[in-house]
């Protein structure tokens, strides 16, 4: 009773995002500044005004990159997070923003265990308004990042980080790309990515957005253009889920909601054959993280119980070139 009631808020919330929202075409518009990297932002922005730092997400700059627009069309108010009334803000977000938490905390904990490991190039594919180049690049100062993404969100974050350092940071090299029609080798080599460094590619949020043929090309750059000890993690939809079974949790809602915002998810991958889907493209599997794996390594309060339950149609996977 107590799940099917936050389920039918959940989906309410949505429909006011429905409602106030333009509703835009049935594919990503790459003049378009992305909607669900807006979304993610302010996840996080939310996450980041926790008063337990044990399920607190780090990403402290993310407030920076929600536009007025948004916050106007939204349920939410920015002064709530400001004022730190997050009890309020979670209720509308539910499993979403949870699991935002936890998927922020898994990359970053995976960046500073590739930074121990000295990598010399980060790429972040897909990167929208994700701010690990300026939030770990005192712990890792040369390391260069490479930051990818459509041509309007690309040109939307260089204005808001210029404005946020006072100029674009020299250890930031921004590229524009439609990964569906454009060479991410091409792009890549002409921005000065050097294939024989030792690269963490993250892939953050994209996966589900892409074909097949995106997906496959991406894996197999990483595969033959990346040098040895490079590593890759991204997340993915269950391919369940793309074929219409809703039955992980929150799954419905959000895919109808995403899909009516001219952003459908389109690409999933069955978790029980994720090994062999990465050896076929040439990768070795590190590890494979889903829903309660995850609650259990970011989600657990100082007092020992958990944050809150997260959604549950999207897993991490972690996998090296060798």
């Amino acid at each position: 009773m107590i799940k099917k009631l936050i389920i039918s808020v959940f989906s309410a919330i949505f429909q006011i995002f429905l409602i106030l929202s333009p509703t835009p075409s049935s594919a990503i518009d790459p003049e378009i500044p992305s909607w669900t990297a807006e979304v993610v932002a302010a996840q996080r922005a939310l996450g980041a005004y926790e008063e337990d730092v044990k399920v607190r997400n780090p990403d402290y700059l993310a407030e920076k990159f929600i536009s007025k627009s948004f916050w106007d069309k939204s349920p939410l108010e920015l002064d709530d997070m400001r004022k730190k009334r997050s009890g309020r803000l979670r209720r509308y977000l539910d499993g979403g923003y949870y699991f935002m938490t936890a998927r922020t905390k898994h990359f970053d904990a995976i960046l500073k265990e590739e930074g121990v490991k000295e990598i010399k190039q980060v790429v972040n594919l897909g990167v929208g308004y994700d701010t690990r180049a300026y939030r770990f690049h005192d712990a890792m100062p040369n390391v260069k990042f490479f930051e990818l993404d459509t041509k309007a969100t690309i040109n939307r974050k260089k204005e808001i980080v210029a404005k946020i350092f006072g100029a674009l940071p020299s250890y930031v090299v921004y590229i524009a790309i439609d990964f569906d029609k454009e060479s991410l080798e091409d792009a890549l080599l002409k921005a000065g990515y050097d294939k024989t460094q030792k690269t963490l590619f993250i892939w953050e949020g994209v996966t589900m957005y892409l074909t097949k043929e995106a997906v496959d090309g991406t894996l197999k750059f990483i595969a033959e253009q990346s040098a040895p000890g490079s590593s890759v993690v991204f997340d993915y939809c269950l391919k369940s889920v793309i074929e219409g079974d809703y039955s992980a949790y929150l799954s419905g809602p959000v895919v109808k909601l995403f899909a009516s915002q001219g952003e459908p998810f389109v690409y999933g991958i069955d978790p029980k054959k994720i090994r062999d889907f990465l050896k076929d493209r040439k990768l070795e599997l590190i590890s494979d993280i889903g829903p309660e794996e995850l609650e259990k390594m970011h989600l657990i309060r100082s007092d020992g119980t958990v944050y809150g339950k997260m959604s549950g149609y999207e897993r991490i996977t972690y996998a090296v070139n060798n």
